[in-house]
């Protein structure tokens, strides 16, 4: 990530990246600090995946994280896109960073003055004057502000403590590290940055675990180990993945080619290895005949392909999980243990005829991000 941060580590000759990037713009950005000084950008992406047997696990058949990588690839380089920022939400988080960095600069600050630097003439539009109030209340309340009799804003105990941490002027995301705890013995560390919550099964150490309860304070996760198919090989979260990176996805596997055009011409750009394993991917897609069909049972297991983004991933996974199934996703594949197709389908139809779930209802059955 040191090569996202703009650090000057003098001339890069080749990039290595080494399993699937998360985002377009970070491939990007991390391309970008090769072949300056007049010679050629170089990127290698080195993607290991598992050898494929008659229990393989339906993600590793389908070669994902391969076809992620090219489908980012091919974004990059054909299309010139990568994730926009995203202005349609108000970023209450960014904006709270912002208000104990002003006045930890200025020492105090008006409501009014805060309001016209940061939402009015400032990048948090969004923000209106009754959201404006309402948090500073609840920041009132939680001891990080307070108000003196002139009416200008301080830090206040919990702010003062805060502000003074090193890690408040990081503002980029850091995951946290909880201990994974299986009875009394700890079994590791496991940096949480994603969807974890009671109930979940996760994948730590090559097996599968069942979250029996999370100590946020403490950062520790209790589980208990359970059974299941064969493991994806890939058992890791991270950032959000965009929409077009699956529908590039989907694209690639639908036309069963990734090389990218150029005039009359089609450069391919893997080598000999990962020819051989998009192909194995691309026959179990048409095999399985997920072209027109989203929700495939394999074994006991079923599996249901959005081809979209994270956050319907994330969304629908919870939902399930409310609903009384054992889900969890893998790069962007929801896996439901122990189920039919004709019994999930059945519990999303009742969803959407009752009305999917209120976002805050949602919100309040997971413990962390």
């Amino acid at each position: 990530m040191t090569l996202e941060l703009g650090i000057d580590i003098g001339k890069v000759k080749s990039i290595v990246q080494v399993t699937a990037p998360y985002t377009v713009s970070s491939l990007r950005q991390r391309l970008g600090r090769s072949g300056r000084r007049g010679s050629s950008a170089i990127l290698r992406m080195l993607i290991a995946e598992n050898e494929l047997d008659a229990n393989a696990n339906i993600i590793d058949k389908l070669r994902l994280e391969l076809i992620q990588s090219i489908a980012m690839i091919r974004l990059l380089l054909v299309d010139k896109w990568y994730e926009p920022a995203d202005t349609s939400q108000m970023h209450l988080s960014k904006f709270l960073h912002q208000i104990l960095a002003v006045i930890a600069q200025w020492g105090s600050i008006r409501v009014d003055q805060l309001y016209v630097l940061l939402c009015k003439s400032g990048v948090f539009p969004k923000i209106e004057v009754h959201h404006l109030k309402g948090l500073l209340t609840h920041l009132g309340k939680i001891e990080l502000l307070q108000q003196l009799s002139s009416e200008e804003l301080v830090l206040g105990i919990q702010g003062e403590r805060l502000v003074s941490s090193y890690t408040f002027y990081s503002v980029f995301k850091t995951p946290e590290e909880f201990r994974i705890v299986s009875g009394n013995k700890t079994l590791g560390t496991l940096p949480v940055d994603s969807l974890v919550m009671k109930e979940q099964h996760i994948i730590f150490g090559g097996k599968r675990w069942k979250v029996t309860e999370i100590d946020e304070e403490k950062k520790v996760i209790h589980v208990k180990a359970t059974k299941g198919g064969k493991l994806p090989k890939f058992g890791g979260s991270g950032m959000s993945i965009h929409d077009l990176v699956r529908q590039e996805m989907l694209k690639i596997y639908m036309e069963g080619d990734y090389r990218i055009p150029i005039g009359d011409r089609k450069i391919d750009f893997v080598d000999e290895t990962a020819r051989s394993l998009f192909q194995e991917g691309a026959r179990f897609f048409y095999g399985s005949d997920l072209s027109s069909n989203p929700i495939v049972q394999q074994g006991k297991n079923v599996y249901i392909f959005t081809w979209l983004g994270d956050k319907t991933v994330n969304t629908l996974t919870v939902i399930l999980i409310k609903k009384g199934f054992k889900a969890n996703a893998f790069l962007g594949v929801i896996e439901v243990q122990g189920a039919t197709t004709e019994a999930i389908e059945k519990s999303l139809k009742i969803v959407l005829n009752d009305g999917v779930y209120d976002e805050l209802e949602l919100a309040s059955i997971i413990p962390m991000e």
